[in-house]
């Protein structure tokens, strides 16, 4: 009995030694499918990050051929101010001019004004006179 016994722990022990290394086994197995997968997509996705760069790449070199340079830049920028330079001048001289064509407009006003008003009083010293002569020197009611 004492050998069947011994047999049985000695099998029993092989059997678990077995199936402990069967599971671990099956574990790596397990392991090394997951980490496949997840290097296939890292793979694919460093593959679609790399073609994103690369496009990149490319738009940029092709925006960079349209792209201003420093010497066109200023002289844009040179042209532009004699064009400001320019057309602030002749908005000061219409300014100027504006200005003249006020003054000219006030002082014609005022001598008109005075005209009138010379008029005016000559009109009443005229018409004074005419009611003297006509009338005398009294007030007619």
């Amino acid at each position: 009995m004492y050998e069947i016994s011994s047999a049985i722990v000695t099998l029993w022990t092989l059997g678990t030694f077995i199936f402990a290394a069967g599971f671990g086994w099956a574990g790596i197995k397990y392991g090394q499918r997951t980490n496949e997968a997840s290097v296939r997509e890292v793979r694919k996705d460093v593959k679609e990050i790399q073609t994103c760069v690369k496009e990149l790449k490319e738009r940029l070199s092709k925006d960079e051929l349209t792209y201003m340079t420093r010497v066109d830049c200023r002289d844009d920028q040179e042209e532009c101010d004699k064009h400001r330079a320019y057309h602030e001048s002749q908005l000061i001289t219409k300014l100027e001019e504006l200005k003249t064509m006020i003054v000219s407009m006030d002082n014609k006003r005022e001598a008109t004004r005075r005209e009138l008003s010379d008029a005016l009083n000559q009109l009443a010293a005229d018409l004074r006179a005419e009611n003297d002569r006509r009338y005398g020197n009294h007030v007619v009611s």
